[in-house]
């Protein structure tokens, strides 16, 4: 079922992610998992890779982008880019940053799961807000219906062009794109999937996404694998699909609290798949006095 829906100002499109191809995932082999330290703890929720430099976002953290720095035996975040911002209604309360993304002038891009909003950061700190409220366009196809199930992801795709990820009930996709005239959103409610979650409450979802060359991949966190979304005509579908279950479900790695999953953060390269983990201060099971999230790196197929 397609609907096209249309507002002022606003293009939103109701489009039903296609069925899943049935190629058996492939696990990713690990080469590392470094735990995540810090002065204060944080809860990473994104991570980009500008240049050869690691950057991560916590939502716990409303004014500091932190540079990740990979050591031999465990990484590190480090304040790189300190930035005051507000919501834009002008009121007090929490941002809730749920994603990372970078453009070609070293602009960085947050967006705010409690604003339903972009926010562009400086790297000398200064900030503004772009782009409209996102969450009418996501509610028309049925995204954002129940609290802390919304924006998740942010990609930059190109000049003034995001794609961001709706978490949960209904997971989905939004694209933005600002022009000289009124800003064009689309909107796909993609909860429908083959990809099993497992038993319990957990549901479809996506975590994060990430654009590289014309292809955007998203964590898919209830089912710890990595797809790739591929555009068909008017519809999604899922394609390669890269599983990290193995590994965040080892006795080594999990935690103790395992009811949604942890995976937050998704990056990639040429060579290697980075993933971090909110684990919102939980104790890892095999090491209980350990609250530390983690990054796992991953050799890329």
């Amino acid at each position: 079922m397609k609907t096209l829906v249309i507002s002022i100002g606003l293009l939103s499109t109701l489009l039903l992610c296609g069925p899943l191809s049935t190629v058996k995932p492939r696990e990713l082999k690990l080469l590392k998992a470094l735990p995540i330290e810090s002065d204060r703890p944080q809860e990473p929720s994104g991570i980009v890779k500008r240049g050869q430099e690691f950057f991560v976002i916590s939502d716990n953290n409303d004014s500091t982008i932190f540079r990740l720095a990979i050591e031999q035996n465990r990484a590190r975040l480090e304040p790189a880019v300190r930035f005051v911002a507000t919501p834009p209604d002008g009121e007090a309360g929490k941002l809730d940053f749920e994603g990372i993304s970078t453009d070609s002038e070293g602009n960085f891009y947050l967006v705010s799961e409690a604003c339903f909003r972009i926010l562009r950061v400086g790297s000398g700190g200064a900030v503004a807000w772009i782009g409209p409220d996102l969450a009418e366009a996501g509610k028309k196809v049925g995204l954002f219906q129940v609290g802390n199930g919304g924006l998740e992801g942010i990609a930059v795709t190109g000049l003034d062009r995001f794609i961001l990820c709706a978490e949960r009930q209904a997971r989905g996709i939004l694209e933005l794109q600002l022009a000289a005239g009124a800003p064009s959103i689309s909107a796909w409610n993609c909860d429908q999937s083959r990809i099993s979650a497992g038993t319990g409450q957990r549901l479809p979802d996506f975590s994060d996404v990430f654009w590289e060359k014309g292809k955007l991949f998203a964590m898919v966190r209830g089912a710890e694998v990595v797809v790739q979304l591929e555009r068909n005509g008017e519809d999604f579908e899922e394609k390669s699909i890269w599983s990290v279950k193995d590994t965040l479900t080892s006795d080594a790695y999990a935690y103790e609290d395992q009811t949604f999953g942890m995976a937050e953060g998704l990056c990639l390269d040429a060579r290697r798949v980075y993933i971090v983990v909110d684990n919102n201060g939980d104790s890892r099971a095999s090491e209980p006095t350990d609250t530390r999230p983690l990054l796992f790196i991953f050799e890329r197929p």
